[in-house]
């Protein structure tokens, strides 16, 4: 009973200072990302996860997952869910329950090593369906893993319906004009200290939304733009970091390799 009361009153309490989106329990904090050592240097260029407010001390849901249910009620994105097919690779688990209460008609989870029987093993490189197969694909901080970008980007627009979209969060860096992928990068140690994390493959740059547009349609959303920060700062979330939301693009000539611009070429305006 002392238990169910301290939920009750914690949930209730305008004093606490951060709020979940997921479980509704209010706190004081939410448990920062675990980094072994010093923090790279490089963490405080990459807009992406809050490492300071990252997981939520009840549930569990990251920061990832309550910005873009934020982001889906908002936009009512929550409105294309209901019948429809969808392939979500690296499932959240909160995310995936939200999505799963609307009622889709087909929800694919997927990873390259799945970590349980309902995930399957799938290669996002090499999407084994027809083309426009699904109303909604979501890669949740994935390409930043990924060995072919440019295949990815092309699988994921041949199996998208003509009207559907693609959720493509991806950790960049603010400051670097062009992606930053060497072979040099080539250990735990230097991924960590140049991309952020140690299974990374690259760091994008400004550039990242001009060279997914090369392959989608492009209809990235910033969150100044949707929010003001008295709405969302009890979150936990980073306001930086903008919705990746893209549509299928429909002439499939504009995503031929010899039509591709490097990742040097072509920064966003919007974050010149």
């Amino acid at each position: 009973l002392y238990r169910k009361a301290k939920e009750l009153i914690e949930k209730g309490n305008p004093m606490k200072k951060y709020y979940c989106n997921y479980c509704q329990n209010r706190f004081d904090s939410f448990v920062p990302y675990r980094i072994s050592g010093k923090t790279p240097d490089v963490f405080s260029e990459i807009i992406g996860s809050n490492i300071k407010q990252f997981g939520c001390p009840v549930c569990g849901a990251h920061d990832r997952e309550r910005h873009l249910k934020l982001y889906f009620e908002k936009l009512k994105l929550f409105n294309k869910i209901p019948n429809a097919r969808i392939l979500h690779f690296a499932p959240e688990h909160h995310f995936t329950q939200y999505i799963s209460s609307f009622g889709p008609e087909l929800h694919i989870q997927a990873d390259l090593f799945p970590s349980s029987p309902s995930i399957l093993s799938l290669n996002i490189e090499a999407i084994p369906y027809d083309d426009n197969s699904f109303d909604i694909v979501i890669a949740n901080h994935i390409l930043e893993h990924v060995t072919n970008i440019d295949a990815a980007l092309s699988e994921i627009n041949r199996i998208l319906k003509p009207d559907g979209i693609a959720i493509l969060q991806t950790p960049f860096s603010n400051k670097q004009k062009i992606t930053l992928e060497e072979s040099s990068i080539n250990t735990d140690e230097l991924r960590l200290k140049h991309y952020g994390q140690e299974d990374h493959v690259r760091l994008f740059g400004k550039n990242i939304f001009k060279y997914f547009s090369q392959f989608l349609e492009n209809d990235v959303h910033l969150h100044i733009n949707l929010f003001k920060n008295t709405e969302t700062s009890q979150l936990g979330i980073n306001p930086k970091e903008p919705l990746f939301l893209f549509n299928h693009k429909k002439s499939k000539k504009d995503t031929a390799v010899n039509k591709r611009i490097p990742y040097e070429q072509g920064i966003i305006s919007s974050w010149s």
